[in-house]
């Protein structure tokens, strides 16, 4: 109940992913953040523009790999712990359960480890909104903090797909490219 109550108004969850909104809501950020990012930054660079986007299924994918490399979690490793036995996602053990040492929801957006490139909970925590390459098709990837651990692999199904409506197991992470005038 104090997700419902706090999640989008209390500054504990400041530091949390946004989640429950529609596809359409988080494709209107991206097309605010260009426009904000153009006003504020558009003198300055003088001959480009930033578009905001939700990445495709490739572009996440080389993301969450820290670069295209070939391994099941975005940690480079086949194992859900390190060698301190800590957790290296937000997930489920098991389908409906939850080992004592997970917490029972989201997870804030800096906690476990980066990968590569620097980025958090790229598996596990919230599915994230992504767009199939090549085409209008959508879906999620990485899996949410209620996916076993096979859900949240790099590659996984997505159990998501097509899906646009607000829910608490997605959220989105934006990409960007530069654009010549």
């Amino acid at each position: 109940e104090p997700y419902v109550q706090y999640y989008f108004s209390h500054e504990a969850y400041s530091n949390y992913p946004v989640v429950n909104i529609t596809r359409e809501a988080a494709e209107l950020y991206c097309t605010w953040l260009s426009e904000e990012y153009e006003k504020t930054y558009a003198d300055a660079r003088k001959s480009r523009v930033i578009n905001f986007y939700l990445p495709s299924n490739i572009e996440w994918m080389y993301a969450a790999s820290g670069g295209g490399k070939f391994f099941p979690y975005p940690w480079g490793g086949p194992y859900m712990k390190n060698s301190k036995g800590e957790l290296l996602a937000n997930y489920q053990a098991y389908k409906g359960k939850r080992s004592k040492d997970q917490p029972e929801t989201i997870a804030p957006t800096n906690v476990y480890f980066p990968n590569d490139f620097g980025l958090y909970n790229m598996s596990g925590n919230v599915a994230e909104m992504i767009y199939y390459h090549n085409t209008k098709e959508i879906g999620t990837k990485g899996g949410s903090w209620r996916s076993i651990a096979e859900d949240i692999k790099i590659k996984a199904d997505d159990p998501f797909k097509g899906y646009k409506d607000a829910d608490p197991e997605i959220g989105f992470r934006v990409a960007f490219t530069y654009l010549s005038r």
